[in-house]
This record gives C-alpha cells, structure tokens and sequence, in this order.
C-alpha cells in the first residue's frame, strides 16, 4: 500500500468551488485513435547504412511506477488519506508526462527514429495504472457520500449526507470524476499535438533551408500545421490550468481537514 506523503503545502486561501459544468468535451480525435496513428508514424524503415539512430527508450525515464492501488487497498483509510493518495497520483502523472515529452523530444531529432512505439505503449500502460489508482479513490469517496443510496452512476451527484465528511466525501467524489474527464482530454490533446509537431519535425529535416523552394501546397500544408499546433497548445494551456485549479481545491480541503482532526484530538475526538 501507498506510504502516507508529506502534509500539503500551505495555502494563504482557499477558492470557493464552481458548479461543475459536466464532463469536459473531448473535441477532436479521439485518444486511441490519436495514439494508434503516432504508433503508425513511428514505424520506419532501417536505413541501408549503420548509422540508423534509436532516438527513444523503450521506457520512460521517469523512475520506477506508482504503486498499484486496488479497491481493497482505499477502503476504510481516513479522509484525509485519501485525498493525500489523490495529490501523490497527480504528482505521479506530470513525472510520466515529463518523461513521455523527452522520449518524444528524442524521436525528434532525426527523420527515422525507432522505438516510439515502444515509448507510447510504456507511457500508455503507466497512465491507465494512475488513472485506475483515480478511480478507486474516486469511488470509495462516492461510496461514502452516498450513505444510505443506492446510486452507482458513473457521473456523481449531490446526495444527501449524515455527516459534514460524508458531504465532503460526494463534493470529492465529483472533484474526482471531473478531474479524470480533463486527464482524458489532456492525454488525447497531448497526442494530437505530437502528431503536428512530428509533421512539423519531418518538414524541418527534409526542407531546412529549402523552405522558400517548397511548392505552394508544401507550404500551405506547413502553415496550417503551425495554425493546428498553435490551437492545442491553447487548448492545453486551459486544461492545465482548470486541473490545476482542481489539485489547489483538493489542497484547500486537505488543509482543513488537518486543522480539525488537530482540534478533534486536542478535545479528545479522532477523524
């Protein structure tokens, strides 16, 4: 099981939460497909000389993987570990999205590249791990707010609870499932980028200085993949920032939580 992590840092303020507006769209190409097409254009033939480069580890440098954290494992931990769970995995994510954009800075660098598709299965594989780790917290967060209901839907409500922990556990249990709809479209626009990015890439190493000799459809096709990489980047830079927003709240509650279970045991009480 996963070692408690350190207390949050601290917070000068707490924002109040927003209603959620809903799962977030995932505008586009979907993941899979986004990926399976990286994985096709990561294949490429040996070069005839030996001076074919391996641009890409097989595994992403990102350390050893999180701790597989099943259903059995969340069950019955305070709150407040919970949430600390919640924050470890987060952190957990940005080090493999780290790794996965050097891997893929590397597969850059020259025109035929291997192992690519190796770096996309690793990374692929430690994400869905993380995000499994989400979901059981997720849901023994969900199981709690629901005190006496039976809702099991996929998209958590508002219920009514017996206690203000039980209210907060459902608030958190929603913080979860929004927080995983915006992992999802982060992924899937990360994949899309790389996409641009590889086309712009390969334009780079074959043209170089030849760009102004390129045929006008050559360059049009360039400038709408610079418009295109343009337009993720914006639409990255909004999902970082709203899960960001998201982590800082989890913080926030995280924080009173310690302050009264501190006051709690001060009285006598316990979480």
């Amino acid at each position: 099981q996963e070692g408690r992590p350190s207390p949050p840092r601290p917070l000068t303020f707490c924002k109040s939460r927003r209603p959620s507006k809903g799962p977030a769209s995932t505008r586009g190409m979907e993941l899979g497909s986004a990926l399976a097409i990286l994985q096709q254009r990561s294949e490429s033939k040996a070069r005839d000389d030996e001076c074919s480069m391996c641009a890409v580890q097989a595994e992403p440098e990102s350390g050893p993987p999180a701790p597989r954290i099943t259903p059995e494992d969340v069950r019955g931990e305070p709150l407040s570990t919970l949430l600390q769970m919640l924050l470890r995995q987060q952190e957990h994510r940005e080090r493999e999205y780290k790794a996965f954009e050097t891997g893929f800075s590397r597969f850059l660098q020259v025109e035929e590249a291997e192992g690519y598709q190796e770096l996309v299965a690793a990374a692929t594989a430690r994400f869905a791990q993380l995000s499994a780790t989400v979901n059981a917290i997720g849901a023994e967060l969900r199981a709690r707010g629901d005190v006496g209901s039976d809702n099991t839907s996929a998209s958590p409500t508002q219920t009514d609870a017996s206690t203000p922990r039980d209210a907060l556990s459902t608030r958190m249990s929603a913080l979860v499932y929004e927080l995983q709809q915006l992992e999802r479209e982060k992924l899937t626009v990360v994949a899309q980028l790389q996409i641009v990015r590889h086309g712009e890439a390969i334009d780079t190493l074959k043209h170089g200085d030849e760009v102004a000799a390129m045929g006008a459809k050559a360059q049009q096709t360039s400038r709408l993949r610079s418009e295109e990489a343009a337009d993720l980047r914006a639409r990255l830079a909004q999902l970082l920032q709203k899960l960001s927003e998201l982590v800082d709240e989890v913080r926030c509650e995280l924080a009173e939580l310690f302050e009264e279970t501190a006051s709690e045991v001060s009285d006598g009480g316990g979480e």
